[in-house]
C-alpha cells in the first residue's frame, strides 16, 4: 500500500464532484478508499494551477493503524513492495500502475523510480530459487 502522510505536500490531480449529485459522488469515493480503515479522510486546502484555493477531501494514512509504517530503508521497502499480495492484487502491481498513472499525468515521486526494477530483482532471484529441487 503507498498512502500519503501528515506534514508534508505533494503535486496531483484534484477531481471536481459534479454538484447535481455530490452525496452519491462521495458515497463512491468513500467506498473506494475507506475498503480498509487504513486511510483517514481529511480536508484541505489545494493549490490550482490558476492560483485559486479550494477545499478539498483527500484521504491519507492513519499513523495508528496496524498497516502503517514509518519511513523504511529503502531495502526493506523494496522487499516488502515485492513480496506484498493482499486481497484486490499485488503490491509491486500497484507500483507500477501508480508510476503509469503518475507518467500520464506528467507527476512523479522521487522515491519510486528505482523501486520496480529492485523489485524485479527480487522477484526473480525467487523465482529461481522456487524451482530448484
Amino acid at each position: 500500500m503507498l498512502a500519503l502522510d501528515r506534514g508534508g505536500s505533494c503535486h496531483g490531480v484534484v477531481y471536481e464532484v459534479a454538484p447535481t449529485a455530490p452525496a452519491t459522488e462521495l458515497d463512491i469515493l468513500f467506498r473506494r478508499e475507506l475498503m480498509t480503515s487504513a486511510y483517514r479522510p481529511l480536508w484541505t486546502r489545494v493549490h490550482l494551477h490558476r492560483g485559486q484555493v479550494r477545499p478539498a477531501i483527500t484521504f491519507v494514512i492513519d499513523p495508528d493503524h496496524d498497516r502503517y509504517t514509518r519511513q523504511l530503508e529503502e531495502h526493506t521497502t523494496v522487499k516488502l513492495i515485492a513480496e506484498s499480495e493482499g486481497s484486490l492484487g499485488r503490491c509491486s502491481d500497484y507500483l507500477y500502475d501508480t508510476l503509469t498513472a503518475l507518467d500520464e499525468e506528467g507527476l512523479s515521486d522521487k522515491r519510486l523510480p528505482n523501486l520496480p526494477g529492485w523489485c524485479a530483482i527480487i522477484k526473480q532471484a525467487r523465482e529461481s530459487t522456487d524451482s530448484l529441487p
